[in-house]
């Protein structure tokens, strides 16, 4: 380089970026709180005997935004599970920002997939599966 300045004092090192040093960073959600949120969400979920906007205000208060926004169009009265049965069984330890459980309800099981945001676990995605009579 002319004038004797030395490339390598203005190359960041790998994975740097100057933006990053400016951004606060938030805490990982504690391992812990994982399940208490699958909990709560299945609760509110579970609840097929609100109107839908009370019904989306509980599920959302659990939620990533898009997600919560996707579940406006839920009519809760087909939701099919009307409580939760059991306490949240992990199927993904909560690790890497990310968590899976089941939730057993009186119809099925509830899968409620959590990823770490802002510092807290949130709801990204579920899925419901149906008992199997005998």
């Amino acid at each position: 380089m002319a004038g004797g300045g030395s490339a390598a004092s203005s190359v960041e090192p790998p994975g740097g970026d100057d933006h990053d040093r400016d951004a606060p960073s938030l805490p990982a959600p504690a391992a812990d709180r994982a399940a208490s949120v699958a909990a709560t969400f299945a609760a509110a979920w579970a609840r097929s005997d609100l109107s839908a906007a009370t019904w989306w205000r509980g599920v959302a208060a659990s939620c990533e935004d898009s997600f919560a926004r996707s579940l406006r169009t839920v009519e809760p009265s087909r939701v099919p599970a009307t409580r939760v049965t059991g306490q949240p069984v992990v199927k993904h330890a909560p690790q890497d920002g990310k968590a899976v459980f089941e939730v057993p309800t009186d119809a099925g099981t509830l899968t409620v997939w959590l990823a770490g945001v802002d510092g807290r676990w949130l709801v990204v995605d579920a899925d419901f599966r149906r008992a199997v009579s005998r």
